[in-house]
């Protein structure tokens, strides 16, 4: 299967750096250094995941991240920073409706486990939308199905 993500971050340097951390992983992965490129790219074509920083300029990666929400709601969204601050934290998860928050300098490991986590919800959502036309039909044959009682 395989999965896209999409990386924000307007620091050459960690978008480098991400790029050597997940060389070898089965993404099919993707950089930007701005915001507003992001979102271009993103009415471009969709992306499985989003993993945006939180200070960037011309937009903080919670509004990113809340427009991602607007425009492609199947898209998973996290948060990455090295500015640990409870209350973006908290409007991350509120406004931006992501699934993950990774604080830098960040872990290989966890962010690995991480991107394997969201990928398997990726596939379980493929599935799911797969399966619908095949229940949803299920669903109208049980519907126009008689029951006898037994009296």
């Amino acid at each position: 299967m395989e999965v896209s993500i999409l990386f924000v971050d307007d620091e050459p340097q960690v978008l480098r750096a991400l790029a050597r951390s997940l060389k070898g992983e089965q993404y099919t992965l993707a950089f930007s250094g701005d915001p507003l490129d992001a979102l271009a790219r993103l009415t471009e074509r969709p992306f499985d995941i989003v993993v945006s920083d939180y200070m960037m300029p011309n937009m903080t990666g919670v509004e990113l991240l809340t427009r991602v929400h607007e425009c492609r709601p199947a898209t998973l969204r996290m948060m990455m920073t090295g500015h640990a601050d409870k209350q973006a934290t908290i409007m991350a998860i509120n406004e931006g409706a992501i699934c993950h928050y990774l604080e830098k300098p960040w872990s290989d490991a966890e962010l690995k486990s991480v991107l394997r986590d969201a990928a398997q919800s990726v596939a379980v959502q493929r599935a799911a939308r797969a399966a619908a036309p095949d229940l949803a039909a299920a669903a109208r044959r049980f519907g126009r199905m008689q029951f006898r009682g037994s009296a």
